[in-house]
């Protein structure tokens, strides 16, 4: 594993391609990933992407389904077991 400590590097850091054609798998040639969809940067997430990604999901699709309505949450005093919310 390895651990990289800067946004510089985490940006910038990409899996190295097959320098040749791809090892036979058995995955069909259909589902095989070329080098050329790995190489393409714009479907390879980075760390900003993902990190956006989960600041902006809204927490409530996980814990929605356990919390009261939000006009019989006005009126509890408090909620029992543990609950998502979101700020």
């Amino acid at each position: 594993m390895v651990l990289l400590t800067n946004a510089t590097t985490l940006q910038s850091f990409r899996p190295p391609s097959p320098a040749g054609p791809l090892p036979d798998t058995g995955v069909p040639p259909e589902h095989r990933l070329t080098p050329d969809f790995r190489q393409d940067h714009r479907l390879t997430p980075d760390f900003y992407s993902i990190e956006s990604e989960l600041l902006n999901m809204d927490l409530r699709f996980f814990g929605g389904k356990s919390l009261p309505e939000h006009s019989a949450a006005k009126k509890s005093l408090y909620i029992h077991g543990p609950k998502v919310l979101q700020a």
